[in-house]
């Protein structure tokens, strides 16, 4: 009887795990004091017909981007999917968030307010640490 008890604890424990692997994990990469911080998400949900569409695709351990030019002032719209795994966004040092996401499509409109290289990267842990962390992109605004 006790081994049940420590078997059905264990697995348990480790259900607890994965199934809560990344949830509270929003801190992302240490802050970099050259990286603009004053870009807001847009609270608008509809995008204008002139935004630069920037499109985000995550892969277990990548990142893809693919972008137009971008100058601070321009509205961009980000385009979030997922190929495989489950996966969260973050731009460092901004307030555009996504939470996670498995399938599907998440547009979320950002008018950057400064040149620079914005950081995209995963915030939900999907996968060994090494390979989590190595999942970040860039977004260049001129």
């Amino acid at each position: 009887m006790k081994k049940m008890v420590k078997i059905i604890g264990i697995a348990a424990v480790s259900f607890g795990l994965v199934a809560g692997c990344g949830s509270g994990n929003t801190s992302g990469p240490s802050s970099d004091s050259s990286v603009p911080k004053n870009s807001q998400p847009s609270s608008n949900s509809s995008t204008a017909g002139n935004a630069k569409e920037v499109k985000l695709q995550a892969s277990n351990w990548k990142i893809d981007v693919s972008q137009p030019e971008i100058k601070a002032g321009d509205k961009v719209k980000l385009s979030f999917s997922v190929k495989e795994g489950a996966h969260a966004f973050a731009i460092q040092n901004t307030n555009v968030k996504v939470d996670t996401m498995t399938a599907g499509e998440k547009v979320v409109e950002w008018t950057p307010d400064k040149p620079g290289e914005y950081q995209v990267y995963c915030t939900q842990i999907c996968g060994p640490t090494d390979k989590h962390e190595s999942m970040k992109a860039t977004i260049v605004v001129k």
